[in-house]
């Protein structure tokens, strides 16, 4: 049985995590993004701008996954791209 999860998403409405990538989302390296602002200080003077690397992450691995089926990608090439998607904020820290 194949499970996955649905992350509600403000701007993609939700996205699924498909349950082999379950452990990656759920690694503390990627939590610790939810802790990290996208838009460092800006939510001092917009109240909507609230957005952190975790959902920035999430996002990019979606479009990712849109991406990379529009250009007729194999199921492994789409599920690397997912990953990387993912991934590719973890060297982040706060206002870099």
């Amino acid at each position: 049985m194949t499970r996955s999860k649905l992350i509600r998403d403000p701007i993609h409405n939700y996205v699924e995590i498909n349950y082999n990538e379950i452990p990656i989302v759920d690694h503390p390296l990627v939590q610790r993004l939810r802790h990290i602002k996208q838009l460092q200080t800006t939510y001092l003077t917009y109240v909507g701008g609230e957005h952190s690397r975790f959902q920035h992450s999430l996002g990019v691995m979606h479009l990712a996954t849109e991406f990379a089926s529009h250009l007729g990608g194999e199921n492994e090439i789409i599920l690397t791209t997912r990953i990387l998607g993912l991934l590719h904020d973890l060297g982040h820290g706060p206002y870099s």
